[in-house]
């Protein structure tokens, strides 16, 4: 969407992917676990195969670590380069794929973390449109598509709610209140 803005992409707003290895708890995690599916999704709508690979390769250490039985190889592999040459497939992979890593930790692992991990991509799609560009406010396009998110805003307000006898989700709770001025 971003793109259709005409709006160039940007690769020094994202998180830089050989900082995974700074990421120890379990928390952190699951946060950045959901910041690089962000960036990596980023990436694949402005179809940069060089940073897809390079976050690839970070959320698969993340997936590794944090127990989660999903193959996030499968954007490395030969056998799938063909259907990836095709960015709205790749999203759409991408998109799926985070699912797909959220429906496990909330059945099988931990549902706390499915929510941190959400919380990480929401934050990181947001610090993304709102940085994409020095000049991004000009961009009525993208001043509508921060102000459109009040609806998913809540939603994770209400998710983060209803998980917050964790104290890892209290904090984020109290670090994501001050969005609701923005939006």
């Amino acid at each position: 969407m971003l793109n259709e803005l005409g709006v160039k992409y940007n690769a020094t707003i994202l998180n830089p992917a050989n900082k995974v290895e700074k990421y120890f708890t379990e928390s952190s995690k699951a946060v950045n676990l959901g910041v690089y599916s962000a960036d990596m999704a980023y990436a694949a709508t402005y179809d940069q195969k060089q940073d897809i690979k390079l976050y690839s390769g970070s959320l698969k250490k993340l997936v590794d670590d944090l127990g989660i039985n999903i193959d996030y190889n499968k954007f490395l592999s030969e056998e799938n380069k063909e259907k990836f040459n095709n960015k709205d497939t790749l999203v759409k992979y991408i998109t799926n794929t985070f699912f797909d890593t959220y429906q496990y930790l909330g059945e099988k692992s931990n549902p706390d973390l499915a929510i941190v991990m959400t919380t990480g991509m929401w934050v990181e799609l947001m610090y993304i449109a709102t940085h994409i560009s020095e000049d991004a406010y000009n961009y009525t396009g993208i001043v509508k598509l921060i102000t459109d998110q009040k609806t998913s805003y809540d939603k994770l307000m209400e998710l983060l709610a209803s998980r917050n006898s964790s104290q890892d989700i209290k904090d984020l709770e109290n670090k994501i209140i001050g969005f609701k001025t923005c939006i």
